[in-house]
């Protein structure tokens, strides 16, 4: 049964508005949010029909889908704790999981293709 995406993102987005009584998120926040927590249902769903029926897939269909899920869901995680809960991502298990990204080294944002790190001869 795939999952209703608007209704799972509206009711996170409800959840944290009606739990937020010091006023701590915007609009703009909480939608970004509950975007972070919902844009990779479709990994999760493909993910967990292969949990209940393992045998039923090929090797080559379960890289594909272990692939597409550690690709897509980890930055959305990372994301929504570090925005809802004010966690960052840690390498707890001492694997080289957290990396700096050399696009966001310097800002912390990814910079645009036309943007530069260095500075300019003009300043």
């Amino acid at each position: 049964m795939p999952f209703d995406y608007k209704a799972v993102n509206a009711a996170i987005g409800r959840a944290i508005t009606e739990a937020d009584d010091d006023g701590n998120y915007s609009y703009e926040q909480v939608a970004d949010i509950a975007f972070h927590m919902t844009d990779w249902l479709n990994d999760l769903e493909r993910f967990a029909a292969f949990c209940a029926n393992p045998s039923s897939y090929s090797a080559e269909e379960v890289t594909e889908i272990l692939i597409a899920f550690l690709y897509h869901v980890p930055n959305h995680i990372a994301a929504a704790a570090k925005q809802y809960l004010d966690s960052p991502v840690c390498d707890i298990f001492g694997v080289g999981a957290v990396e700096v990204h050399e696009k966001t080294a310097n800002t912390g944002q990814p910079q645009s293709p036309t943007s530069s790190a260095q500075p300019t001869a003009d300043g």
